[in-house]
C-alpha cells in the first residue's frame, strides 16, 4: 500500500480509528472496514431488490425538507436540487431551501440559528396533529 501519510482520507480514518480505540489496526483493514459501506451505498442504486431502494411515489411517507447550503462542497446544492427533484414525485409534501452562504457544517457557523428556526417552523407547520378520540 502506498505511504498513508500522503492519503487524506487514510488521515481521517486514523483519527476516527484512534477515537475508536482501533489504531491498532493496518492501513488496509482501516480502509477496507471505514469505505465499505460507501461501495454497498453506492451498488445499491444498481440493483432493483436493494434493502436500501427508496420508494419515491410513496405518498404515505413523512414530510420532507431538503436543506442545501450554497457553499457545500460535501453535497452541493445542486445534488439537493436533483434528490428534491426525485423525492417531489411524491404527493407527501415535499420542500427545498437554499441557504446561499451556508457551507455542509452550518451548525457550526455563525447564524446557524437561521437555518434551525427556519427548520423547526417547517417542521411544526407540517406535523400531524392526532385528532381527539
Amino acid at each position: 500500500m502506498a505511504d498513508g501519510r500522503s492519503n487524506p482520507l487514510l488521515q481521517l480514518i486514523r483519527r476516527i480509528a484512534a477515537a475508536d480505540r482501533r489504531a491498532e489496526w493496518s492501513d488496509g483493514q482501516l480502509l477496507e472496514r471505514f469505505t465499505a459501506h460507501r461501495n454497498e451505498a453506492a451498488f445499491a442504486a444498481l440493483s432493483p431488490n436493494s434493502p436500501t431502494k427508496v420508494n419515491l411515489h410513496n405518498d404515505n411517507r413523512a414530510p420532507l425538507l431538503l436543506i442545501a447550503g450554497g457553499k457545500d462542497h460535501t453535497v452541493p446544492a445542486s445534488l439537493t436540487r436533483t434528490n428534491f427533484k426525485l423525492q417531489h414525485k411524491s404527493k407527501a409534501p415535499t420542500e427545498i431551501k437554499e441557504f446561499p452562504g451556508r457551507s455542509h457544517y452550518t451548525v457550526g457557523q455563525d447564524g446557524w440559528e437561521e437555518v434551525a428556526d427556519y427548520a423547526l417552523d417547517w417542521a411544526t407547520k407540517h406535523a400531524k396533529v392526532p385528532s381527539a378520540a
